[in-house]
């Protein structure tokens, strides 16, 4: 796939990348507003795609968290 895996870090430490979310895609992955596609590490939720059970609440969950947020990454790898 070739996207960024990224891991939430809520807290202001040296050497994470400060970004805005453009778009929850699911409840562990989310699209920046530099289109970089962000993975969740450590955390597995439903697949929308799939149609699994609660992945509408899962990504609902997600956005809550987020929007309106700065979000701090730190990067442990490519998918």
């Amino acid at each position: 796939n070739n996207h960024t895996q990224r891991s939430f870090n809520g807290a202001t430490n040296k050497g994470t990348d400060c970004s805005e979310f453009r778009n929850v895609y699911d409840g562990d992955t989310l699209t920046l507003v530099d289109e970089r596609l962000v993975r969740l590490l450590g955390i597995d939720t439903p697949e929308l795609q799939e149609q699994q059970a609660y992945a509408q609440e899962a990504k609902k969950f997600t956005k809550r968290h987020c929007h309106k947020n700065e979000i701090y990454l730190d990067i442990h790898g490519i998918d």
